[in-house]
């Protein structure tokens, strides 16, 4: 073989690498076009999956302060309630002592 050959046979070889090459290029080029669209849309999945739990964190935020809020009320209304007991207790205490008056009337 002369020289001419081996140059059309390296371009031929070139040629046909290249085009190897191009065609797993654009295979590989598809199948990342398809990776970054699988993530994409993962990633839309789970942003309105956060928002969801965002919004439903607030929500449940918002009713735990309404109970804490009703929970303080009832503790001041039991509180005072515990007052007027007291009071009545202590009232119907001393109504039920007999008065100094009275005892010394009945000495033995």
């Amino acid at each position: 073989m002369n020289r001419k050959d081996f140059k059309i046979d390296r371009k031929k070889a070139n040629t046909q690498d290249l085009r190897k090459k191009e065609k797993e290029n654009r295979k590989l080029q598809l199948e990342l076009n398809q990776e970054r669209e699988k993530f994409n849309q993962m990633v839309v999945k789970h942003q309105k999956e956060l928002n969801d739990m965002q919004a439903q964190l607030v929500e449940e935020c918002t009713h735990r302060n309404e109970l804490q809020m009703q929970l303080a009320s009832k503790e001041s209304d039991i509180e005072q309630l515990r007052a007027k007991l007291l009071d009545l207790s202590d009232s119907t205490s001393v109504a039920s002592f007999p008065s100094a008056d009275e005892t010394d009337g009945n000495l033995p």
